[in-house]
């Protein structure tokens, strides 16, 4: 889950869609080059070597302004004539991987300690004042990536970008635009050829002109290889010989529509071209050359191996240097053992001292955590030592007993996938059976979920929708398009005699670029065929698709082409509901990958024990960033939660429209908001009671809700027995009605009379008994609150509260458990202003906005930014000590939320994160007269043609929406007290 910001949710940034993110962007884009980016004039910003020099100034208070030529101050460091010949000397440097361009360096030198703006800017001069380094003063561009950092650019064309961190100033990679004269220049490795690449110029091989054709074969000694190995010979001469960078992932090719790049991770460096569709030598003529801050540090290599159980993901690279011991990332490592098995292992003090200014040059932080930004696996560090009433600052450093938290692989890691290998071991024969097993799940997935929503009933490899059937029969036998769903799963561990003809291993079948590329980021693309008998590994890929007359592409707008071609018969309105945009299949996916990534442990884990895996719906949820393009899944697995051990944490994260799949995001990490939250939810009534452990913390059982608040009652029969109003609200009697003792309430129906249940098979309301009848949680809206703000510091924006606990977190009046009464902690806070609040819709165009202060309670899997009031005596008007929780705003939350209620059948309306529009507003068309009731308010664009908001008045409940390939779907919510 995304740490959540003070900002309120409806004022959440967008992204968007037209803007480029680079390799470090963290939010659901691929690492490396993945969007495209067309300024009206090219620029990118330039670095300096880490120099200061404040150079000359002119105090403008005694400036002559009447003069006739510009001069310097503070802002403008350099006059009109020496910026022209600074930016013209600047477009003619070279491009060095992995940080040089523009004759600056975004490492900052040898130390590594990076390069801010101000020293891009400030000239240096020699003795005669010539400007011999710096770029002078740039324009500030803004937000140009979407990423919330920022990008300055220098050159009168905007020749050169640089995107630097907000946090620091410190750059993180470069953009180089036409008008840019410099190359890149590099040898093979035997040192007998050159290879020239130029922005806005045909590639040149040995001064000759090269033809860079994007649709060849990708294989050893292409062109591909050919740039790959003479970079990496020419600026990383130390890193390992690759005689096929694309089979290993260690060079991506991409592309976005005709604009296409091509990423070398290991040194930065991506070149972009505007059509590879085009006629030559355009596909050859690059239009952008970005270049990141690639920081290889000495375990770069180290092989993933994903799974979730009690040790977590795990990534090796063996004995490095002079380690006695072998460098494993992980989950728990030590920051110790980290610098001693994975850092400074050269067992040469300065070039250790080179290796660790390396992976600290770029460390970063939030309130609580350190981040590092290496070439590879990532993992991220706790910091132990802060003082419960501090936030970590930019003096701070990771200790030696730190521990880290955070496990991250995306498409800049190097290393092979271990989950693609036989036994989950590299030095074995690569099998591909970890994502053959992911996709045979996702098919079958599909396929039962289509069949659920439809009444179908074929199954995977079912002879009616396979036997060489053309689209029209399968439209007439009622098949999804699914059923003929290749695999590169190992027969061997599918058991099901139809699905095993769609397991073809990597023996046979449509492999390659037509098949799947293994578990590792990138572009992963799929195979149905109408005819799987047909594959049958003689021919070439390309030949077996077309023999079996199927079809083939990226996973996700293939899969959906797929279906609406033939369930849908070319409409979308054929389609169910949930199903009628291309996110409906990227859940599927993850679902799949959660269900294999819980049996990975086991290398022999059959398709049928992995179909088998729960994965609890409470625990899994969806997201979705700039109009439907970037997705976020995550699930949050509490199997091994004990005293010791948080919930491990998995985000996974896609750019669906164009096949994108960007990276694995694990971690095992609390901040001090969720974890008092996961902490005062501990129901101590049961026997687990490790924070985090049960999975109550959903937000409408923390919150509440007016709905359910009012729709049950608690009840005392004739004989005493107490019937509570959670007890009536998920039990049903004979014949459906009521219990005994229950007046009128009984667990809620739908129309039609049938109980409504949740995801795990109980009634609908099981997991809310914190919200039903007069039950509350210490974080209740409305009335007093029971939590309490102890104190405020506006230098650091953050407040100290007192979290009562309970050992029923149900019962706001029952003991304390025995750790204590209450949990003091420190937490983001905002004073109440102008912007600091939340909005309520009055109609659908106006909004009232409601000033309030603000506790940021959330974190890496809650997100809850409270806003509060102090309460006032009605007599006096003086205000008083005690505070009052007007709402909750979330980017992220687990569970349902309550809309409406249908007071004649009983139906209730619900959503969670990833829920329909459509589905949302279909059922107020089946439901007369609720739409009323309920003060339902829907906000749509400006055109009319979609909803961004939908708004329950009586309930307190506030959806926010998100465009994609439908009609939109639930992104965030707010609960409020009603009458605001």
């Amino acid at each position: 889950m995304r740490r959540s910001t003070l900002a309120s949710v409806s004022n959440r940034l967008a992204y968007a869609t037209v803007a480029a993110f680079s390799s470090f962007a963290v939010m659901a884009c691929e690492d490396g080059p993945n969007q495209t980016y067309s300024p009206a004039a090219g620029g990118a910003g330039q670095h300096q070597n880490g120099t200061q020099n404040e150079g000359s100034t002119v105090d403008p208070a005694s400036k002559d302004y009447s003069q006739k030529s510009s001069g310097t101050n503070k802002q403008e460091l350099c006059d009109a004539p020496t910026k022209a010949k600074v930016w013209a000397n600047m477009v003619k440097q070279p491009i060095k991987p992995p940080s040089i361009a523009g004759g600056i360096d975004l490492s900052g030198g040898p130390s590594w300690q990076g390069l801010t703006v101000e020293q891009a800017e400030t000239p240096v001069r020699d003795a005669q004042g010539k400007v011999i380094s710096g770029l002078c003063q740039g324009d500030a561009q803004g937000d140009r990536f979407g990423d919330g950092n920022q990008v300055i650019q220098w050159g009168d064309a905007g020749e050169l970008w640089m995107h630097y961190r907000v946090s620091n100033r410190k750059g993180s990679f470069l953009v180089v635009w036409p008008g840019y004269l410099g190359t890149i220049d590099a040898k093979s490795r035997d040192g007998a050829h050159t290879v020239t690449i130029y922005v806005n110029q045909q590639v040149q091989y040995d001064g000759q002109p090269m033809n860079l054709d994007w649709h060849a074969p990708k294989q050893a000694g292409d062109w591909r290889n050919v740039i790959y190995d003479a970079l990496l010979a020419t600026f990383s001469p130390g890193l390992p010989v690759d005689p096929d960078c694309t089979a290993s992932g260690r060079c991506i090719q991409g592309s976005f529509g005709d604009v296409a790049y091509f990423y070398i991770p290991a040194i930065g460096s991506a070149i972009w071209v505007a059509n590879q569709n085009a006629s030559p030598p355009t596909p050859s003529i690059p239009n952008r050359i970005d270049q990141d801050l690639a920081k290889v540090a000495p375990f770069a290599f180290a092989a993933p191996y994903l799974k979730l159980d009690a040790e977590g993901p795990i990534a090796n690279a063996g004995k490095l240097g002079s380690a006695t011991t072998p460098c494993v990332l992980k989950i728990g490592l030590k920051y110790s053992d980290f610098l001693s098995t994975c850092v400074q292992v050269s067992g040469d003090t300065a070039k250790d001292k080179i290796e660790l200014n390396k992976v600290l040059g770029g460390l970063t932080h939030n309130n609580e955590r350190f981040r590092f930004d290496i070439t590879g696996v990532d993992i991220n560090f706790t910091n132990s030592h802060l003082a419960a009433d501090k936030i970590t600052s930019d003096k701070d450093m990771p200790a030696n007993d730190d521990i880290s938290s955070r496990f991250t692989v995306d498409q800049s890691t190097l290393g092979r996938i271990a989950n693609d290998y036989a036994g989950n071991d590299i030095t074995q024969v690569s099998d591909r059976h970890g994502a053959g097993l992911v996709y045979l799940e996702y098919a079958r997935l599909v396929q039962e979920e289509l069949n659920r929503l439809t009444g179908g009933t074929h199954t995977l490899g079912d002879a009616a929708c396979t036997g060489n059937k053309t689209d029209a029969e399968l439209i007439a036998a009622k098949c999804t398009g699914f059923e003929g769903f290749m695999t590169q799963a190992p027969a061997a561990l599918v058991s099901d005699p139809q699905m095993k003809a769609l397991a073809l291993g990597i023996t046979k079948g449509p492999t390659g670029g037509l098949g799947l590329t293994g578990m590792k980021p990138g572009h992963h693309k799929i195979a149905i065929c109408n005819n799987p008998g047909a594959v049958d590994g003689t021919q070439s890929a390309a030949r077996n698709i077309a023999t079996c007359r199927g079809v083939t592409g990226d996973t996700f707008p293939t899969s959906f082409a797929r279906v609406l071609a033939i369930l849908g018969q070319g409409k979308v309105s054929n389609l169910p509901l949930d199903a009628q945009d291309v996110r409906f299949f990227f859940k599927q996916w993850f679902t799949g990958l959660v269900k294999y990534l819980k049996n990975a442990s086991n290398p022999a884990a059959t398709a049928d024990a992995i179909h088998a895996q729960k994965v609890s719906g409470f625990n899994l949820f969806f997201d979705s960033v700039g109009a439907g393009q970037f997705e976020l899944a995550e699930y949050i697995d509490r199997d091994s939660v004990d005293a010791n051990t948080k919930p491990t944490d998995i985000v996974f994260n896609a750019d669906v429209r164009n096949g994108i799949m960007s990276g694995y995001d694990v971690s095992r990490e609390l901040y001090r908001g969720e974890l008092a939250m996961y902490t005062a939810m501990v129901d101590h009534r049961v026997v687990e009671t490790a924070p985090g452990k049960q999975d109550n913390a959903l937000l409408t059982n923390m919150f509440g809700s007016p709905l359910l608040a009012g729709g049950w009652k608690d009840h005392t029969s004739a004989t005493d027995t107490v019937h509570t109003a959670y007890y009536c609200a998920t039990h049903v009697g004979a014949g459906r009605a009521p219990v005994a003792g229950c007046g009128s309430d009984a667990a809620p129906t739908d129309a039609s009379g049938n109980m409504l249940l949740d995801d795990n098979g109980d009634p609908l309301l099981t997991r809310y008994e914190g919200a039903l009848g007069t039950n509350r949680t210490v974080f209740a809206l409305g009335g007093n609150s029971v939590v309490k703000v102890i104190s405020t510091d506006a230098n650091i924006l953050s407040a100290k509260i007192r979290v009562p606990l309970h050992k029923n977190p149900y019962d706001v009046t029952s003991d304390p458990p025995s750790q204590g009464p209450s949990l003091d902690v420190l937490v983001p806070w905002e004073p109440k202003g102008p912007t600091i609040g939340f909005s309520v819709a009055l109609t659908g165009t106006r909004d009232k906005f409601i000033e309030a202060y603000q506790l940021d309670l959330g974190g890496t899997q809650i997100t809850a930014n409270i806003d509060y009031d102090f309460l006032f005596d009605p007599n006096t008007h003086k205000q008083l000590d005690a505070i009052t929780f007007l709402a909750v705003e979330t980017t992220d939350f687990l569970g349902d939320v309550f809309l409406c209620k249908d007071a004649t059948s009983g139906d209730i309306l619900t959503a969670r994160m990833y829920s329909s529009v459509s589905t949302i507003l279909d059922w107020f068309a089946t439901h007369p007269g609720t739409y009323g009731a309920c003060q339902m308010v829907v906000r749509y664009s400006p055109y009319g043609n979609y909803a961004d908001y939908i708004t329950s008045l009586a309930n307190g409940v506030r959806l926010g929406i998100t465009q994609g390939g439908g009609f939109g779907r639930v992104v965030d919510v707010d609960l409020f007290t009603p009458g605001q």
